[in-house]
């Protein structure tokens, strides 16, 4: 499925194959994940959707997403640069996080990247995990130096 133009057919078809049933909703809200990508909160979801599908609301847009999440479309993560927001985010795969505490910017890390050997000592049955990894991004450092000069 092309990330960015999904079509209505392969988006009923990945809510089939995950045993969602297709909705007007479910399809468009999706679609637009889909397309905007990344780590997304259901505000600015629903932010981009509203003006569509106007009898939308917003508890439904969270509702959907939830759903989503525990068919395994989507995944979530409580992150920011303070920890207290839920972002949603289309990549599946397994993969670890950086975010900036300064800006908030969240980077996906892939999962071969970083070498994680004590999760096999944590006793019973690991379904998924993320590591988080919270510091300064390069954007941020650079601007944090040239106010030092």
């Amino acid at each position: 499925m092309n990330k960015s133009k999904a079509t209505i057919e392969s988006i009923v078809l990945a809510l089939k194959e995950k045993g969602i049933k297709s909705t007007p909703q479910r399809i468009y809200i999706y679609k637009k994940v889909k397309e905007m990508q990344g780590h997304l909160t259901a505000e600015e979801i629903y932010q981009k959707i509203k003006d569509e599908i106007p009898s939308l609301s917003l508890s439904t847009v969270y509702r959907t997403l939830r759903y989503f999440e525990e068919k395994g479309i989507i995944n979530s993560m409580m992150a920011s640069k303070d920890y207290g927001l839920t972002v949603f985010d289309t990549n599946i795969s397994p993969h670890h996080h950086f975010i900036c505490r300064v800006c908030g910017k969240i980077e996906d890390i892939e999962e071969k990247s970083i070498k994680v050997n004590f999760v096999k000592n944590i006793p019973g049955k690991k379904e998924k995990f993320s590591v988080i990894i919270k510091g300064i991004c390069p954007d941020c450092e650079k601007k944090s130096e040239r106010k030092k000069h």
